[in-house]
């Protein structure tokens, strides 16, 4: 599962709980529990440890479709946030226009890159729906 599918179908909130919950090295989140990739060893975390699963030696294509990447899924919640700071997708684009040529735009306390802005737009956007115009 992709984790822009993961937040639409579960909520920012749960993608939320998913990575704040997640222990220290947890690669993926499998739906269930946490995974994590370590060379060709996969682990999973049970009973506050890590045990090893199984072991693989080529495709891993089968785990990423059953799987969520943490970084990827902490990324989008984080995208989320930043539009959220601004009210509306609207208002992070406004801003995002008006910041061109900047660096930074500044909102609630907040320092937002441009570059990263532009990026949690798209991100919103791939969540979402929307960046069609």
């Amino acid at each position: 599962m992709k984790p822009e599918q993961f937040i639409r179908e579960f909520g920012v909130d749960k993608a939320r709980e998913v990575v704040e919950g997640a222990p220290e090295g947890a690669t993926h989140y499998g739906l269930r529990q946490y995974r994590q990739w370590e060379g060709r060893i996969l682990k999973t975390f049970t009973d506050e440890s890590w045990r090893s699963t199984a072991v693989f030696g080529g495709n891993l294509r089968f785990i990423e479709d059953d799987c969520l990447k943490v970084q990827d899924l902490k990324r989008l919640v984080q995208s989320v946030e930043i539009v959220e700071l601004f009210e509306s997708i609207e208002g992070a684009k406004d801003a995002y226009k008006n910041g061109l040529g900047f660096h930074s735009v500044l909102i609630g306390g907040y320092e937002i890159p441009i570059v990263r802005l532009g990026d949690a737009i798209k991100d919103h956007e791939s969540i979402y729906g929307g960046g069609d115009e």
